[in-house]
């Protein structure tokens, strides 16, 4: 019986503790990480995802450059803003 370290995906009750995502990753069965995997309740605990073996092209495209925010001017004193009639006018 090997065990595993896995980490909370969700809340949910282990050994009559409540397991969520903020709690410490804790070692369980393999046929007990099988079952909650499957109920997408835990993943294995790790510090960093499996890397793919060297010589491995990513299948990832690569990012877009970040474009700078708009910049947005404010409207121009006494210049009346479109689709309003000014008040007192009669057209």
């Amino acid at each position: 019986m090997t065990h595993v370290l896995v980490q909370a995906l969700r809340s949910f009750e282990y050994g009559g503790v409540i397991k969520s995502r903020k709690s410490e990753p804790f070692p369980i069965r393999e046929s007990e990480f099988e079952q909650l995997k499957a109920r997408k309740l835990v993943q294995l605990a790790a510090d960093e995802p499996p890397k793919p073996p060297a010589g491995t092209p990513s299948s990832a495209s690569p990012a877009a450059p970040v474009s700078p925010p708009p910049t947005v001017t404010p409207p121009a004193a006494g210049v009346p803003k479109k689709g309003r009639k000014p008040k007192g006018s009669s057209a």
